[in-house]
Parts: C-alpha cells; structure tokens; sequence
C-alpha cells in the first residue's frame, strides 16, 4: 500500500491518480498494463536501460570526489537496478585499471521484504516470489523483484 504522504505528493503535483488495491506488483502490472492499452510509454526505471547509467555515474561520482574506490557500498534493494548498475561501473572501472578489487558490496532489503536476501543466503540460483508485509521501507518493498535474477547472476561473479 502507497503511503497517505505519497499520494498527497501526487495529488499536490495535479496528477491524475488511479490508486489499485492490492501490493506493489499489482500496481505495476496495472500501470504497465495501462500503458499498453493507451499506446504509451511505461516510464519505470526496472525497465530502463539508461537507468543503469545514471546509477554507473554515481558510482564515478563517489570514486572521483574521494579519489579512491571505499571500502563497502551499501546499496538498497528492491528490483535491484541500483545494484546492477553498481556492478556494471565497478566492472567498468576494474576493467580501465582505475581499481584494482572491488568493493564489498552491501545489498539491503527490509526484513518484511527480503526475496534477494533470503535466495542469496540460500545460494539460489532464482528469486522466488514472497508475500509483502508491511515495511516503513516501501520503496524496496518488492515481493517479485524483476531484476532478481540478474541480480543471483551478479553475487558470485565479483572475484572476491
């Protein structure tokens, strides 16, 4: 369910709200579907190519003001393209000898919502689908992450 703060935030900027019971995922397919029907583009960073290189230029951002890679990021996760695209600038950088290792990566998700955390700590292959409980942390509430599985392929390809 949508926050009362994040729907006053939409109502205040005169959109049109078309408010879904149900979960997050349910929502989604809704709007995806919508967007289909009404022949226009569905605008949802999961699905975005670029989306993983605004995330890669944060990644450059940090190394360049620091002048060093750190030792840990801490990235949340819902879908989980900001950690891809951490992945892919790490991958980048180590590959332009601007990094020798990469840093330890920190992937977070609510104790309610967790389906990377509990398929990592399983050494799953696949992100299985869980129920949502209610979390504070709604914006990496995602029971069906749909960038789960690129995200099991990623955990055991970072040398270390």
């Amino acid at each position: 369910m949508t926050s009362v703060k994040k729907i006053a935030q939409i109502k205040a900027h005169g959109a049109i709200l078309h408010q879904i019971s149900g979960n997050r995922e349910r929502t989604a397919r809704a709007a995806f579907e919508m967007a289909k029907s009404e022949k226009c583009f569905y605008a949802s960073h999961v699905f975005n190519p670029f989306f993983h290189e605004g995330t890669k230029t944060t990644v450059y951002e940090i190394f360049e003001q620091l002048g060093k890679m750190p030792d840990a990021f801490i990235i949340p996760v819902g879908n989980g393209p900001l950690l891809l695209g951490a992945y892919l600038a790490f991958q980048e950088l180590r590959a332009w000898d601007y990094i020798e290792d990469y840093p330890k990566f920190i992937a977070v998700q609510a104790a309610n919502c967790q389906p990377i955390a509990t398929a990592f700590h399983a050494d799953a292959s696949e992100v299985s689908p869980i129920e949502t409980q209610a979390t504070l942390a709604e914006g990496i509430a995602i029971a069906t992450p749909a960038r789960g599985a690129e995200s099991c392929d990623k955990w055991l390809c970072c040398d270390g």
